[in-house]
């Protein structure tokens, strides 16, 4: 993968807890066996993906008073940062999952607001490192009190290939002329949001009349993914199919598909290229207990199209 730096913008950081109960039942008491706590939200789950691929990512996002703690966690998962402050904690996530059958439930805090001067402060890190990036990433929510321009001004005026994988920067985002290579990649459910409740395909060609050039991708979860290329033609991928025994953890599949297209845009690659290794990672993360992580043996099965896994979680 390319030396320089992919730029990963994650505003809205997370403290996630994965635990495990035999089984869940609403209104009953349910004793949990703590399985991991580490970093998280959308940003920094893209990011460690990237770096497992050998990318070099750097997270650009918000930090509170944990701020010492938080960007330790994210070294020891090779994620090196740069932080806006927060006005308070990050906030906590925690990920359930019923041993009986499988299903994980994610509960998730709303964060807090950004710190005054936030946005000068994010648009001074983004203009100081733009100009060596082989691309940038615009990941989740944003945090109260932060603008999507705070993001979009320094990336005008230093424009690299970039990925949207954000409903508040697509809903602000306008097309400059002479734009590098854009993709914005949403689930169905957040096109929906942005563009009004259609079906993928005439989302996307909607997207495209709004963005003309840009790559439009919508995933479908467990039925792959449709896309349209920059001259319009769609692509339609479906993802490797799983072991019929296997247990998935399918939580963070989404980043872990943005990890595999964002590789592949850095490195210049084509979009049917970034949606082939999007897909095998989206998959290989989804036999992994923890958000958009992935054994390797099982993400280069998965890009073989193999039904077996290397280990079952």
């Amino acid at each position: 993968m390319s030396e320089s730096p992919v730029l990963i913008v994650g505003p809205n950081p997370a403290w996630q807890r994965v635990a495990k109960a035999s089984s869940i039942r609403l209104g009953e008491v349910v004793r949990l066996r703590r399985q991991a706590d580490c970093p998280a939200g959308k940003g920094f789950n893209c990011a460690q993906a990237i770096f497992h691929l050998g990318g070099r990512p750097i997270l650009v996002g918000g930090c509170g008073p944990d701020a010492t703690a938080w960007e330790s966690a994210c070294r020891d998962d090779g994620v090196e940062t740069a932080s806006f402050p927060l006005d308070g904690s990050i906030r906590q996530a925690l990920t359930l999952v019923d041993g009986t059958t499988g299903i994980c439930t994610e509960l998730v805090e709303e964060g807090p607001p950004a710190s005054h001067g936030a946005d000068r402060l994010l648009e001074v890190l983004l203009a100081q490192r733009l100009p060596n990036a082989a691309a940038m990433v615009v990941c989740g929510s944003f945090p109260a009190g932060l603008s999507t321009e705070s993001v979009l001004n320094p990336w005008r005026l230093h424009p690299v290939p970039l990925i949207i994988d954000s409903v508040p920067v697509a809903s602000e985002f306008e097309l400059p002329e002479n734009a590098p290579r854009v993709v914005i990649k949403l689930n169905v459910g957040e096109w929906q949001v942005l563009l009004g409740p259609n079906g993928p395909d005439a989302l996307l060609r909607e997207a495209q009349a709004r963005w003309p050039g840009i790559e439009a991708i919508a995933t479908l979860g467990r039925e792959g993914c449709l896309a349209r290329t920059r001259e319009g033609r769609p692509l339609r991928r479906e993802p490797p199919p799983f072991p019929f025994e296997q247990k998935t953890f399918p939580i963070g599949a989404g980043d872990a598909f943005c990890a595999g297209l964002a590789k592949i845009v850095a490195l210049g690659g084509t979009l049917e290229q970034g949606l082939d290794e999007g897909l095998a990672l989206a998959r290989a993360s989804c036999l992994h207990p923890l958000p958009a992580r992935f054994y390797a043996a099982d993400l280069q099965r998965m890009r073989e199209g193999t039904l077996e896994s290397a280990r079952l979680p």
